[in-house]
């Protein structure tokens, strides 16, 4: 069901007239909607945090969030508990870690449709900042291309992203 799993992780490119930086978003596992998606100047936590209050502001709070073994979001220790991992727990979401891009292979896969194309009407577009970048691809690429012809509908119908919490 959708909101169940969402997949999140970044991906370095150059998006746009030599310009590197890193997308992150999540892909929900069931569906493969992109509920929000923002451009940084590098991979981190603040990014995924970011990310993750996007995905809880259009959506909801998921069940699941199956991301890598990054040390800041918690993948490296087996001890302690990360900053990420605290903040998931205290949401009610489980975090899972991956441990191969394989085991992520939907959003393995958005990357490589995402770097296609966007590149593309990025160029098309005029897109040469991080903050247009973040605006075209959630105001337009996401609701206009990728949710009329990338998402597929969930085996068994319903959500089950949580509502947001109160006051966050």
């Amino acid at each position: 069901q959708a909101g169940y799993m969402l997949q999140m992780d970044g991906s370095k490119h150059v998006w746009w007239q030599g310009k590197e930086c890193c997308l992150i978003a999540g892909i929900d596992d069931a569906t493969s909607d992109v509920p929000y998606g923002q451009f940084f100047p590098t991979e981190s936590l603040e990014g995924y945090i970011r990310v993750l209050r996007g995905v809880i502001e259009r959506r909801g709070v998921p069940r699941v969030l199956y991301v890598d073994r990054a040390s800041w979001l918690g993948g490296l220790s087996d001890e302690e508990t990360s900053q990420f991992e605290r903040m998931c727990s205290e949401l009610g979401t489980r975090v899972i870690h991956a441990h191969s891009a394989e085991a992520k292979g939907r959003v393995e896969r958005l990357w490589a449709t995402l770097q296609d194309r966007l590149v593309s009407e990025f160029r098309l577009e005029g897109v040469t900042s991080i903050e247009k970048a973040t605006g075209y691809l959630n105001t337009t690429f996401l609701p206009e291309t990728w949710a009329t012809k990338f998402t597929v509908q969930a085996e068994n119908p319903g959500l089950l992203y949580r509502p947001r919490p109160e006051g966050k």
